[in-house]
């Protein structure tokens, strides 16, 4: 399934823990700093999600599934392909302070963590009651060009170049969780 263009917010708690792991003292200016970068970034991205849920015995995933450990209650597995869009790039390009740069990063990933949370809701709306998702993972590497193409995510404008082993846009996130079957 594919979604384009809808309303996340970032968890300003999580923004201002993530700011403080890295170091940042949180002031009065640096709260100003975080609402301008936001409403900065918020002009700019363009958030757009593919997702999908295989069965566990579906041959598609059958190469992922032999590279990683597996519940017994496992029943299914889901992609999140994340990302904010291109025009995000460009306004990290012009960062030129430190403070300002880290902040925007720690926004941006907040974004991204925010659209996964989404279509977990989506999904779980979907799933049948005794099925429960599990924590998310980051996708390895190097199953990045098989799930964009399995997932379709050029729809979204996802795109993955082996020469370059680089995501683009940049700032895309490629995620999976698993589905266990709960007791009733």
């Amino acid at each position: 399934m594919k979604i384009k263009n809808f309303k996340i917010e970032p968890r300003l708690k999580e923004v201002y823990n993530n700011l403080k792991q890295k170091g940042i003292k949180i002031t009065p200016e640096v709260e100003t700093l975080v609402s301008v970068v936001d409403k900065e970034i918020k002009d700019l991205i363009s958030p757009a999600v593919v997702f999908d849920t295989f069965d566990i015995g579906d041959d598609k995933i059958k190469n992922f599934l032999k590279t990683i450990q597996i519940a017994k209650n496992t029943e299914a597995i889901s992609f999140i392909i994340s990302t904010l869009g291109s025009e995000i790039e460009k306004f990290f390009a012009s960062i030129n302070e430190d403070v300002k740069r880290n902040i925007a990063e720690v926004i941006v990933l907040e974004y991204l963590n925010s659209s996964i949370n989404f279509v977990i809701k989506i999904l779980e709306e979907k799933t049948e009651q005794n099925l429960q998702p599990s924590s998310i993972f980051l996708l390895p590497d190097k199953f990045y060009e098989e799930i964009i193409n399995l997932l379709s995510a050029d729809k979204i404008g996802v795109s993955y170049s082996q020469q370059n082993k680089q995501i683009f846009p940049v700032y895309t996130s490629l995620n999976y969780f698993f589905w266990f079957k709960t007791k009733k």
